[in-house]
């Protein structure tokens, strides 16, 4: 901070700081020519301080931690985002699983990021920045539909409930399926960690066979919010690309699944 073209503090952020990874990348000048008034000594002897409850001082800082870093490090976050870069984690612009899924695809595009010059990599690198909305939002939500679908199947075997026939025929041709692209693929080996009916299931049937039947007479229905949610769930899990409506549908039905299977595991 400089007074009347004088430096007289080195570091103003140790008067206020933040705890805050922001904070790391800020720098710059100060010029604060008002408490050089007649009358007024608010210095520190070695002259290169300030006296702490000076009020001009107190008033300065206050300003700068009520409004102006707030403001600054919402510009930073945001920029850091668009450049594809880790931003302000306590910025609430994005929530945790926003911030990690863009983490993950920062990580994987430099799988794809060539050190060259040529026209063939900057049109990679504008694809894979055109990407970037689309990657935070399928690799989040395809964490959602694992764990749920998975929670599902654990509570499904844990208290015993049978798979009804029709459900069972399900499996059993999604089974086959597997075992044609097998063949076909010449893979001996099993891929699946078990090869039990439930891992052949998608919501649809998990909510079936937990609920016992579609029709719950006016009660909240997981079947109800299964099927209308497996559309956008399949486009998601096939790595297609959702419109605005299609991210919206697929988050509103996952928050009824969601709140559903907390309810079912009593958490």
């Amino acid at each position: 901070m400089f007074v009347n073209g004088r430096l007289r503090e080195r570091n103003i952020l140790r008067h206020i700081p933040t705890q805050r990874i922001v904070e790391s990348y800020l720098y710059g000048q100060v010029h604060f020519d008002v408490m050089d008034g007649l009358g007024k000594d608010p210095f520190t002897s070695s002259r290169e301080g300030i006296v702490d409850d000076d009020v001009d001082f107190k008033e300065l800082l206050a300003y700068l931690k009520g409004e102006a870093f707030p403001r600054i490090f919402d510009m930073w976050d945001k920029y850091r985002l668009k450049r594809g870069e880790e931003g302000d984690e306590d910025n609430p612009r994005k929530s945790k699983k926003e911030r990690k899924a863009l983490d993950l695809y920062a990580a994987s595009r430099e799988d794809y990021e060539s050190d060259s010059e040529s026209e063939e990599s900057d049109q990679v690198a504008a694809w894979l920045d055109k990407l970037r909305d689309d990657a935070e939002f399928n690799l989040s939500s395809y964490a959602d539909c694992f764990l749920s679908e998975n929670l599902v199947r654990r509570f499904i075997k844990e208290k015993n409930i049978q798979l009804k026939e029709g459900v069972k025929s399900e499996a059993a041709k999604w089974r086959q399926r597997e075992a044609d692209k097998k063949g076909k693929a010449n893979l001996s080996f099993s891929i699946r960690q078990g090869e039990d009916d439930l891992g052949y299931l998608g919501m649809d049937e998990l909510a079936l066979t937990v609920e016992g039947k579609k029709d719950r007479g006016g009660k909240q229905s997981l079947c109800d919010d299964a099927i209308a949610y497996a559309p956008v769930r399949n486009v998601v899990g096939h790595t297609g690309l959702l419109t605005k409506n299609g991210k919206a549908h697929l988050r509103l039905k996952y928050e009824n699944i969601k709140g559903r299977i907390r309810s079912l595991l009593g958490i």
